[in-house]
């Protein structure tokens, strides 16, 4: 099961820095550059539910030896993807048609961005505790940590980049979960399960 969760991640944050690689023009609803504009961010509502898949199977890989704060920020963290994929999807397709000054669209919006906070700051505390521990490599939990700066400051530099950091990071962390019980010696398998 956690392969099933591993792949998703890795697939999501892939899929995640792609759909950033190629942002299309924008144009208002009903106009032909909305169409692209549209099609492009539907991708997100997926690729968002794969890294929050990702970001289970990382719970569950761990989760007998979770300390509260680093269980606590992983639940955050997923309370994060879920109204980020929420608010996507309730933006591009339920209220997909109305103005950005419709109150839907706006409401839509808002959640993903609450979303995006709150899996930022869950990622932090996450990344921090997960660092005190031994259950997962010090690099890893740092990029953890990091995650929030990281996004800000490529933020800054290009909004299409945004999605960078997190899709990386949930890619490395699915990759890592599928490669991780493979590099470990049988007694250290045994001595986690």
């Amino acid at each position: 099961m956690n392969r099933i969760f591993a792949t998703a991640g890795l697939l999501g944050g892939i899929a995640w820095i792609l759909i950033g690689l190629f942002p299309p023009d924008w144009g208002p609803p009903g106009t032909r550059a909305y169409e692209g504009y549209q099609l492009w961010n539907r991708l997100w509502t997926p690729a968002l539910l794969l890294m929050a898949l990702g970001f289970a199977g990382l719970s569950l890989a761990l989760r007998s030896s979770l300390t509260r704060w680093s269980r606590g920020g992983l639940v955050v963290m997923l309370i994060g993807w879920a109204l980020m994929a929420l608010g996507n999807f309730a933006e591009f397709w339920i209220f997909t048609t109305e103005s950005y000054t419709g109150v839907g669209r706006n409401a839509s919006w808002t959640t993903f961005l609450f979303g995006t906070l709150i899996m930022l700051l869950g990622s932090t505390v996450a990344g921090l505790a997960l660092y005190r521990t031994n259950l997962i490599p010090k690099w890893l939990a740092v990029l953890l940590a990091l995650m929030l700066p990281l996004v800000i400051g490529i933020g800054a530099i290009n909004m299409s980049w945004l999605g960078w950091p997190s899709g990386g990071i949930t890619a490395i962390i699915g990759g890592y979960l599928m490669v991780q019980k493979q590099s470990q010696p049988a007694h250290l398998q045994e001595a986690r399960r």
